[in-house]
């Protein structure tokens, strides 16, 4: 068996803005580098990790590092394992965003499977190009203990998928907290979601991502 551990990273400094990063290369916060150590004394406890997976952007990068330190296992990047490319949304303020496409920011509410930001990368482009590298790493990695260091959208579009949720109604799976865990297991071709957004590692530590998104 194949297991596959998600790791969101933790909290960046455009959380603490409350824009919309996109693939802006940010960094993480104090909290967010804490974060990423509780994550990862979590998987210390409970997996013996062969390799880690991460987008190739900084917040994910930090939030994988203390896992690979620990393991002593190189973080290998994967440009496809970014967040969405926003286009004109990135870096631009949540609340902005209804003023300035309001047709496109209501879609993105209401019906983010089938939703683009504005000169944008659309989700479903961005969910097909995160479940190929899934994919490939399931097949690539028989019966070894995988990390993946990676984003709210990402993670949000693989659980939809492996629940079956049909990409019109994405909205109705929720977004996953800062430095969340998600546990895949994969076997003869069988995937199945065996947890979902852990964050009680965390504890007073724990941050989500505003409404408005």
């Amino acid at each position: 068996m194949t297991t596959l551990i998600f790791v969101r990273h933790g909290e960046s400094e455009a959380n603490i803005q409350k824009v919309f990063t996109g693939q802006s290369d940010i960094e993480l916060t104090e909290r967010g580098k804490k974060q990423a150590e509780l994550s990862a004394n979590y998987i210390k406890e409970h997996y013996f990790v062969d390799k880690i997976f991460s987008s190739d952007l900084k917040r994910a990068m930090t939030t994988a590092r203390p896992i690979a330190d620990f393991f002593g296992i190189e973080i290998i990047p994967v440009k496809a394992f970014r967040e969405i490319f926003a286009g004109k949304w990135e870096m631009e303020k949540f609340d902005n965003l209804p003023n300035l496409f309001p047709k496109d920011y209501a879609n993105w509410l209401e019906n983010i499977g089938l939703a683009r930001p504005t000169g944008g990368e659309s989700v479903q482009e961005m969910a097909n190009r995160v479940w190929a590298a899934v994919q490939d790493i399931a097949k690539t990695c028989p019966n070894q203990t995988v990390v993946i260091t990676t984003h709210a959208t990402p993670i949000r579009t693989t659980i939809a998928r492996l629940q079956g949720t049909p990409i019109e109604q994405y909205r109705s799976v929720p977004w996953c907290g800062n430095a969340s865990i998600t546990v895949v297991s994969v076997e003869n071709d069988d995937w199945q979601l065996e947890k979902v957004n852990i964050t009680e590692h965390l504890a007073e530590s724990q941050t989500s991502l505003p409404a408005n998104i």
